[in-house]
């Protein structure tokens, strides 16, 4: 599976990066996780904030808009090219694209103001996503903010993750595999284990949870 997501990420990038702006099922579902996830990123004037896994960008807007700075990490050289292209009104002195993997991120402590991660712990290891919350919580600055999303392991669309349901995912949301799916249990136990608040929960479409936390 890891090699299909690998796959995936690197040689249909623009495939993912139109799913937001086309009619389709994929795109229903990236609009309302959007919808939900834009209004907590209001506030940055004089903030910076890191976007892991940031694909083409499109957190990265609303965060320059509000007057923050933002680096973008993502593995992908070729998302990183679409997120370049979606960026291009903005001043290159308020972001930054930087390729790197997730789970071993390489910025200083007390870095961050906010540190966001939309559809990235989907496509990691539980174990890979355990060393990017621990990186999480060094890097944020004291009240720093995380919004980390993660796929629910009760979804009603675990059909699509295994067997014939993930040719469905490919041929019909034009999607790769998933690694990790979790539980409202587990994800509190992992944000526990790094010392970071949960303050808020929400939910897309009872398949992905979203998670904002505090660094105290």
């Amino acid at each position: 599976m890891k090699t299909l997501i690998d796959q995936y990420w690197k040689k249909t990038p623009k495939l993912f990066a139109d799913a937001y702006f086309k009619i389709s099922p994929t795109s229903f579902f990236l609009s309302s996780r959007f919808s939900k996830i834009a209004p907590l990123l209001k506030n940055m004037q004089g903030k910076k904030a890191l976007d892991v896994g940031c694909g083409n960008g499109v957190f990265m807007k609303p965060i320059l808009e509000q007057g923050g700075e933002v680096v973008g990490v993502d593995y992908s050289s070729e998302m990183l090219e679409q997120a370049k292209i979606y960026l291009r009104e903005f001043p290159e002195k308020k972001y930054v694209l930087k390729k790197g993997d997730a789970t071993k991120l390489s910025f200083a402590k007390n870095s961050f103001h906010l540190v966001l991660a939309s559809g990235l712990t989907d496509y990691i290891s539980k174990k890979g996503n355990r060393a990017f919350l621990q990186k999480t919580a060094e890097i944020l600055k004291k009240n720093g903010i995380a919004i980390i999303t993660f796929p629910k392991s009760e979804s009603p669309f675990a059909l699509l993750r295994s067997g014939f349901g993930l040719k469905l995912r490919k041929l019909f949301l034009h999607l790769p595999p998933l690694l990790s799916a979790y539980s409202q249990e587990e994800i509190k136990e992992e944000f526990q284990s790094v010392g970071l608040n949960i303050k808020k929960w929400d939910s897309v479409f009872g398949t992905m949870w979203i998670v904002v936390a505090q660094k105290p």
